[in-house]
């Protein structure tokens, strides 16, 4: 839980993005963002995803030369409900960092 903690040491950025997640063995589900840092991000969900579950994700940036697919390995650090509805709010915090994503964000 430790770099959790450290989560804030990334600026966020409040965009809405097409995202794509699946857990291991599990089907491709699509979702929004809420906001994007080096660090992780903060998506919607339909689903319950328990603290610790791996994801495969993929994020579509839009950037000035174009679309920028963003493939990572992330770990959901919290799910929690979201408003009245059945959606959730779900943080997850990357494993992995590319250097050309980081210019992105």
């Amino acid at each position: 839980m430790g770099s959790w903690i450290n989560r804030r040491r990334f600026r966020r950025n409040e965009i809405q993005v097409p995202v794509a997640y699946r857990r291991l063995g599990g089907g491709l589900c699509w979702t929004r963002t809420y906001d994007v840092s080096a660090g992780g991000v903060r998506m919607r969900s339909m689903e319950p995803l328990r603290t610790g579950t791996a994801l495969d994700i993929v994020l579509y940036i839009p950037a000035k030369s174009g679309e920028k697919v963003f493939n990572s390995r992330g770990t959901v650090v919290w799910c929690q409900p979201q408003g009245t509805d059945t959606t959730l709010t779900c943080g997850v915090m990357f494993q992995d960092i590319r250097l050309d994503v980081l210019k992105i964000l």
